[in-house]
């Protein structure tokens, strides 16, 4: 449950912050719908973030270049 909750508040947070990037560059004008592009770019956003703190926190390693029988199978 945890989890779920912090994945939502991430989202929540990168469209948030989208959302003040936008308005501060003058982008959010009446009649222009950008809500279903700063759902996708936080969409992408967040996703590149979970790529890059998964690894670390399952302990994870990329295999450039295989040492044993093991690794060559999974390369």
């Amino acid at each position: 449950m945890m989890r779920i909750a912090l994945f939502l508040g991430t989202n929540l947070a990168v469209l948030i912050v989208l959302n003040l990037i936008f308005t501060a560059l003058g982008l959010n004008q009446p009649g222009m719908n950008w809500m279903p592009l700063l759902i996708i770019a936080g969409s992408f956003i967040s996703l590149m973030m979970s790529k890059s703190m998964a690894k670390p926190s399952t302990g994870a390693r990329v295999i450039e270049t295989p040492g044993d029988d093991v690794d060559r199978w999974l390369l």
